[in-house]
């Protein structure tokens, strides 16, 4: 009965999952607009935990004090993060399907918001927030899970918390810094994505590449991976391959002393750290 659930639930996300065509094809030009079709399209979501209810709140950024030009906020009511975290009433396997099923909610908001708006910087997840004396404003309490981004940041700063100036458009993935409960890590496609028995790179030791020199990278997987860089201060370009072994090079373009991460398929944490000398 729960594998009959839990298909039931995947598939009814799949059949809610809008296309590109769809979502320009409906005029979904601004935040407002936005909103109001993520709260109808996702107000409510069923869960083996109980039902979610959603409430969407889409406002577009014009600082750069800010990293983002769209932020995606999903304010919840009927389960709560730390039920997921501590509850005795529920199953280990309800719990997980329970993420699972609440991460597919942000990834297609990711990709519609995507849609809708390319070519912009966008960061979503669920986040509430209250004051514990509202009339005047004092004791602010907040909490937030599953975060994530389509930007990195250019200095050692977290995304989430750089200047816009700071950040470069990149692919979605999750943003566990920012969170108060680390649900990412234990999703099914993170966990594949980043075990070893999955992607095996060859560099993981922090090294250094002289400024203009190139270092190339060999990853091991049943299929090519995505490697991006986490500064400007270096490119990537793919070589190549050779069976199951994946060739990237990386070119040092930016200044001495500048370091830099690199990341496989949109992991949190880098595989391996360079340094320009």
């Amino acid at each position: 009965m729960k594998r009959l659930f839990s298909a039931l639930l995947t598939l009814a996300l799949l059949f809610t999952f809008p296309t590109a065509a769809f979502a320009q094809g409906n005029g979904i030009t601004s935040a407002e607009e936005l909103e109001r079709y993520l709260n109808a399209t996702y107000g409510s979501v069923d869960t083996p935990m109980g039902v979610e209810e959603l409430t969407f709140s889409v406002s577009q950024n014009d600082s750069n004090r800010m990293p983002y030009d769209y932020d995606i906020e999903a304010d919840w009511f009927g389960v709560e993060p730390y039920k997921i975290e501590d509850s005795i009433s529920y199953s280990d396997a309800e719990k997980q399907e329970t993420i699972e099923i609440l991460a597919d909610v942000q990834r297609n908001v990711a990709k519609i918001a995507e849609q809708c708006f390319p070519g912009k910087k966008i960061k979503g997840g669920y986040y509430s927030y209250y004051w514990k004396y509202e009339s005047i404003h004092e004791g602010f309490h907040s909490t937030a899970f599953l975060s994530w981004a389509n930007f990195r940041s250019s200095d050692t700063s977290p995304e989430y918390i750089s200047y816009y100036n700071e950040t470069y458009l990149d692919t979605f993935h999750w943003i566990p810094g920012y969170d108060d409960y680390d649900f990412s890590s234990r999703l099914r496609d993170f966990q594949s994505e980043t075990s070893s028995d999955k992607v095996i790179c060859d560099t993981t030791a922090p090294f250094s590449v002289k400024q203009g020199a190139t270092y190339q990278f060999q990853l091991t997987a049943q299929s090519r991976p995505s490697f991006a860089a986490g500064s400007p201060s270096f490119t990537v370009s793919y070589a190549g391959n050779f069976g199951n072994r994946y060739f990237f090079k990386v070119h040092a373009v930016g200044k001495v002393g500048d370091g830099c991460g690199f990341y496989i398929n949109g992991a949190p944490s880098p595989v391996a750290v360079a340094t320009i000398s």
